[in-house]
């Protein structure tokens, strides 16, 4: 071994111990500048000569020169810092030169492993990990990242051999676990994913990555007050996780709550005043617990933050209808088809107008028969007699009103079928 005094192995140690910690705080240049300052002590590549580390064995026939395990551990701290800085080909270089030290250690080919597969470079990053698996047979780490490959490849039946083999070796290993949930989920198994993601939430109740899978399946199989319950233990430790509130605000829109819907969204809304999915959740559970006006004046808000979506003002109809203004609420459904609107949505319209329609003519002919001075100026000019008297008829119905007989005689004849649409 060349030599190095005590006290340089310990100013070693030491600048490594501290990298190790401020990568663990996200500080990853600052880690890498003391990882640099062990492996500035690294003896250069020499031609003539070999080096390997302490605890490993020396390649064969050659002139060797052992070097303490703290140089190998700096170049795979600093490899791990390089590619979470997404710097993958310096990841390489100082792979390439931890592999020329240590070449029979699983965690440089996990770590090489790694780099390909940031870079999507999967078959050699598959064929680094099964490396390290070779050399630690027991590592389920490197199973879940095969599993992880293969996942990527929907290539399910090995993902899954590869999740529970890993799982055979460590029965609480939770990353395994949230694979085999996604699995089962992908292949449409979604009692067996929920019943895979309760076991792992038990062993890790605050792991992000199996509380919203396992919160958005059970939204999906009809579980909704007990996604909300995962969900809010989740965010009490967690308010700040915006996935996790857009997850809420979707499981909130079931019919099946009430109260919670106005309490979740006024929280985002204290956070984000702009938040549309919130904004329409507020209105929808105002509209629910029929407060109309203050669901008319989020509705207005979504329609301001966005003219043309063509949801926010077929809403804007329905609160309107429901408030019993008719004229408001065809304004708002007559809108509707003329925005970028989906054909289930103009159906709906369609349909909503046609209702309308239908409660204008009634209370119309009803009219009719008390007021003859309202029935002749509708005789004459009706598109002027329905403005001035509030009528506010579709296309289709004011065709259904000039088919009708609306001398005295007539007045009172029940209306025709609606008119198709075309």
């Amino acid at each position: 071994m060349p030599k190095y005094r005590r006290d340089e192995l310990e100013l070693f140690q030491q600048a490594y111990l501290t990298g190790r910690q401020l990568a663990d705080a996200g500080a990853l240049e600052d880690a890498i500048a003391c990882f640099d300052k062990v492996l500035g002590k690294l003896p250069r590549r020499n031609r003539r000569r070999a080096y390997h580390i302490t605890d490993t064995r020396a390649p064969r026939g050659a002139d060797s020169l052992a070097l303490p395990a703290v140089f190998r551990d700096a170049l795979l701290a600093k490899a791990y810092c390089l590619n979470e800085l997404g710097r993958f080909d310096d990841a390489f270089a100082v792979l390439e030169r931890a592999l020329e030290l240590d070449p029979e250690n699983p965690r440089v080919y996990a770590e090489l492993g790694f780099t390909h597969g940031a870079r999507e470079d999967l078959e050699p990053a598959r064929l680094a990990y099964r490396h390290a698996l070779e050399l630690e047979p027991e590592n389920p780490e490197y199973l879940r990242a095969l599993a992880h490959f293969a996942i990527v490849e929907d290539d399910f039946a090995a993902a899954r051999a590869y999740t529970e083999r890993a799982l055979a070796i460590d029965a609480a290993f939770v990353p395994c676990l949230q694979q085999l949930g996604f699995i089962a989920y992908r292949e449409g198994k979604l009692e067996d994913a929920v019943r895979v993601l309760r076991q792992a939430n038990e062993l890790s109740p605050d792991d992000r990555e199996v509380v919203l899978p396992l919160a958005g399946i059970l939204r999906e199989s009809g579980e909704p007050r007990e996604s909300l319950a995962l969900l809010t233990t989740y965010l009490s430790a967690h308010p700040d996780d915006d996935e996790a509130l857009g997850l809420m605000t979707e499981v909130l829109q079931h019919d099946a709550f009430g109260e919670e819907v106005i309490e979740h969204a006024q929280r985002i809304l204290e956070r984000d005043p702009d938040n549309v999915p919130a904004l329409d959740l507020l209105g929808w559970g105002y509209y629910r617990h029929g407060q109309l006006k203050e669901a008319l004046a989020i509705v207005n808000r979504l329609i301001a933050l966005d003219p043309q979506q063509p949801h926010h003002r077929f809403k804007q109809g329905i609160i309107l209808q429901a408030a019993g203004d008719f004229p408001g609420a065809m304004a708002a459904f007559m809108r509707v088809p003329h925005l970028d609107t989906p054909n289930e949505l103009k159906a709906m319209a369609d349909e909503a107008m046609a209702t309308l329609d239908r409660a204008q003519l009634e209370h119309l002919l009803t009219r009719l028969r008390l007021d003859p001075v309202f029935r002749e100026l509708l005789q004459l000019t009706p598109e002027t007699a329905l403005h001035q008297a509030g009528y506010l008829l579709s296309p289709l119905g004011l065709q259904m009103l000039l088919a009708l007989d609306l001398s005295e005689e007539g007045a009172g004849l029940p209306l025709p079928p609606n008119p198709t649409v075309h």
